[in-house]
């Protein structure tokens, strides 16, 4: 390949890159404005839960535990979903069946299924979810739970604290607890404001205990909601970092092709120029 179709070809890998660089960029700042939002709605909601309180869950004479695994589908993220699937392996891998595998999307599935672990269930969500993508796995906690099946529920995902930092977190959906609570409200990195409810503030039920049932029901709904937009801010953060990496490298590329080719093509010119000198004072002469 000559030097100029060298040139081309790494400035056309550079245009496209920067592409999906922007794409990333535009999925990124979207997401992120729906987590705020639900930032938001959680503030409201966990202000409430707190102030009613909630029912410490017996834990069930069960011996099978439920994790519902949030991996991720991005060709670029192998180590951090390895180091997700094999902390949760580890601790399992001498009582596989005491666990039960969620999961959601295929890499998890992909994983559990070739170490033998034992799968209920698998969700692929797409690229643009809503909760309402989320009914299938709601209904299964819920009856996880009523029925009594599982001694425990967690979920576990990658949490992206900064483009440093991204580790392995596992929440407590049951039995959920002040402990649970309190890590929850930690990881969001919400000041909440706590107030005393009673019975004759309630607009649609009609006492604390129906809030306090069904609140307890929504809130595993809810991290699970939130460690899926969490996991999700990782995938496009290490998405459009990596295409920004590899669109500066390709710019570097060129700027190197350019000035070898510029030096070269220097060095042929002054030949030449040397070349028709010398001919011309050798037929003068």
């Amino acid at each position: 390949m000559t030097d100029a179709k060298k040139i081309k070809s790494v400035s056309n890998l550079g245009q496209i890159t920067e592409n999906l660089e922007q794409v990333s960029a535009f999925k990124l700042q979207k997401i992120r404005k729906q987590t705020e939002n639900y930032k938001q709605f959680m503030k409201d909601f966990l202000e409430i839960f707190s102030s009613v309180g909630f029912d410490w869950e017996p834990v069930n004479d069960k011996w099978k535990d439920l994790v519902f695994v949030i991996s991720s589908d991005n060709g670029f993220s192998g180590n951090s979903n390895q180091r997700l699937f094999k902390n949760i392996a580890e601790k399992y891998k001498n009582n596989k069946e005491a666990l039960n595998i969620y999961c959601l999307w295929k890499k998890s599935l992909d994983y559990f299924l070739k170490e033998w672990f034992n799968v209920v269930g698998y969700t692929n969500l797409p690229e643009e979810f809503t909760e309402q993508d989320f009914i299938e796995i709601y209904n299964y906690v819920e009856s996880s739970i009523s029925d009594k099946i599982y001694s425990s529920i967690k979920v576990c995902f990658n949490y992206f604290k900064n483009t440093l930092i991204r580790t392995p977190v596992t929440f407590n959906l049951f039995p959920f607890n002040k402990r649970s609570l309190d890590a929850f409200i930690w990881n969001m990195n919400i000041d909440l404001n706590f107030f005393s409810l009673d019975s004759n503030n309630l607009m649609v039920w009609s006492n604390l205990q129906e809030l306090k049932q069904e609140m307890n029901k929504q809130i595993s709904w809810y991290i699970i909601y939130w460690a899926v937009l969490q996991n999700k801010i990782w995938e496009l953060t290490l998405d459009m970092l990596l295409m920004k990496n590899i669109k500066n490298n390709a710019n570097e590329t060129v700027r190197w092709l350019v000035a070898s080719f510029n030096k070269i093509r220097e060095s042929l010119l002054t030949q030449e120029v040397s070349r028709i000198m010398t001919s011309k004072m050798f037929v003068e002469s």
